[in-house]
């Protein structure tokens, strides 16, 4: 389920990496935490195991201000698309 939410182009890189932050403070399934570790080190490149959970939750908390959220919809979602 965390890898359909970071490929699907719905979410803002923003929000991937939020829903990262929570599913790491708040998943106690090793599972789950490996995957949003391995998920938020494609940005974080901290290259560390699960061990270390707590790097990634200070990383998101120093960058976060990096990337904006914006709720920019698919071209599948657009209105502007459809013609009267």
């Amino acid at each position: 389920m965390l890898a359909a939410i970071w490929d699907s182009n719905r979410f803002t890189k923003f929000e991937k990496l939020s829903f990262m932050y929570d599913v790491i403070k708040q998943d106690f399934s090793i599972k789950g935490l490996a995957m949003a570790c391995n998920l938020m080190d494609r940005d974080a490149k901290i290259q560390k195991n699960i061990i270390a959970y707590n790097e990634y939750l200070t990383w998101w908390e120093k960058n976060s201000q990096q990337y904006p959220n914006e709720n920019t919809p698919t071209s599948s979602d657009s209105k502007d698309s459809l013609t009267p």
